[in-house]
């Protein structure tokens, strides 16, 4: 076959248009579809080629989100009355008691699953002394998985905690998600920020080079 029908050439997704386009790519339009798989881009990776890169990088607001809602936590927790609290620490430690029954239900029916073929396998008899090697292996994973797989937690039955307690808990918790989020959304505005200075100094190296 000859060289020049096409059949010879193998273009990368991102050098199709200079090897199929009619007319080419411009460098400005090349450079622009292969920073999409480095810095500020990399999101775009897998998005179409011709997908346009913004201008402006905006903050995923997820971190943002679970902020104000560990903030409206916060002041709901501080001003709960004891009777809300003691209600709310009721139904916690109900739901508790059904998630430990539950998990303790499939925990021994996994265990009886796994020594009946424990069982199984350590009453075969191998075919030859190089099949003994096969036999210890499934022994082993089987305990191994007996030991991980069937162990109940919490170990213990669940206690319902006071209102004092309950408090305590629902505030510390609220204040703990305050600053993981408050620190997770000021990292994501630092991250847009810098991808959107990136993006920008790029293009303007471009017009530079125009």
């Amino acid at each position: 076959m000859a060289i020049g029908q096409g059949e010879w050439f193998m273009p990368t997704g991102y050098t199709s248009d200079i090897c199929y386009g009619e007319k080419g790519v411009s460098f400005q339009k090349f450079i622009l579809t292969c920073a999409r798989n480095f810095g500020a881009t990399i999101t775009m990776r897998d998005e179409p080629l011709d997908a346009l890169i913004p201008e402006e990088f905006k903050p995923d607001d997820y971190n943002h989100e679970r902020l104000i809602q560990a903030k409206a936590n916060l002041t709901r927790a501080l001003n709960m009355s004891d009777r809300q609290v003691l209600a709310a620490s009721v139904k916690t430690y109900k739901d508790s008691c059904k998630s430990y029954l539950e998990s303790l239900t499939k925990s021994r029916a996994l265990r009886s699953r796994y020594e009946t073929m424990l069982a199984q396998v350590r009453a075969w008899t191998p075919p030859s002394t190089d099949h003994y090697g096969l036999k210890d292996f499934m022994v082993e994973q089987l305990t191994m998985s007996i030991d991980h797989d069937c162990s109940t937690y919490p170990r213990r039955w669940p206690r319902q905690k006071s209102v004092t307690g309950y408090r305590k808990q629902i505030v510390k918790s609220a204040k703990w998600d305050i600053a993981y989020h408050s620190k997770g959304w000021a990292e994501e505005i630092d991250r847009a920020e810098k991808r959107t200075t990136w993006i920008k100094q790029l293009r303007e190296s471009l017009r530079n080079l125009s």
